[in-house]
């Protein structure tokens, strides 16, 4: 086994649970700005704007758009997709979710007591390309403050994940060899690829048990699983 002393933590989908806090929020804003009127039901909301978001995303990530336009776009495109061309509309739901949703606090089963395990023995950092911020709040409103050294965002960065600046950057900063460092996360390019391309080791955390052609030095489906590989 490597030396390990640093563990970089994706947040997103590995620590805080995006899926279930996501429709929390989006839950919240149909019932409160009656959007069954456009949408029918929750659930074709949701899976609208959900389609939406994921492909402005890749633009964002891409360079293509700007976080401004990416936050109220999202939500413009949803409402214009079921006859709603209401630009004020989606422009209060851009800011509404950006303000609600790094407050829900649902995380990954077992995520406090490995934090709290590991936290003895290594160093650990959150890595993200989620905006700067949403994700400062989620890991202070979470409790998660406390088991982390720092928070590096693809803003400060200047690049996103997976990004070999992005990585670099990091390591730069903390001045330590890619050799004892060990990157977790879900998202298999920006995590898993990203790092293997900066010669960190990764661990791919894989809850859904998906099948990948992926080879990762480790896979996980439960965080716990960290403590027997560390």
């Amino acid at each position: 086994m490597k030396k390990y002393t640093h563990l970089f933590f994706d947040l997103d989908r590995t620590l805080w649970d995006f899926e279930a806090n996501t429709a929390e929020v989006l839950k919240e804003m149909y019932d409160n700005f009656g959007l069954k009127v456009y949408f029918g039901n929750f659930y074709t909301f949701s899976r609208a704007y959900h389609e939406i978001n994921n492909d402005l995303w890749e633009k964002y990530r891409q360079g293509v758009i700007t976080k401004d336009i990416l936050r109220w776009t999202r939500f413009h495109k949803t409402l214009f997709q079921y006859n709603c061309d209401d630009k004020e509309l989606a422009h209060k739901l851009g800011d509404i979710y950006i303000e609600q949703s790094p407050l829900k606090t649902k995380l990954y089963p077992d995520t406090i007591e490995t934090l709290a395990n590991l936290s003895s023995n290594y160093k650990q950092y959150v890595l993200t390309n989620g905006f700067k911020e949403v994700q400062y709040i989620k890991v202070k409103q979470c409790g998660l403050e406390k088991y982390f050294e720092r928070v590096f965002t693809s803003e400060e960065a200047g690049k996103m994940k997976p990004s070999e600046i992005f990585f670099n950057y990091v390591l730069s900063q903390l001045n330590v060899n890619p050799e004892n460092c060990l990157m977790i996360g879900d998202d298999i390019k920006a995590d898993i690829e990203g790092a293997k391309n900066c010669n960190i080791d990764q661990v791919y955390f894989n809850p859904q048990k998906n099948k990948t052609d992926c080879k990762p030095n480790f896979e996980i489906s439960n965080l716990k699983e960290l403590l027997e590989i560390l």
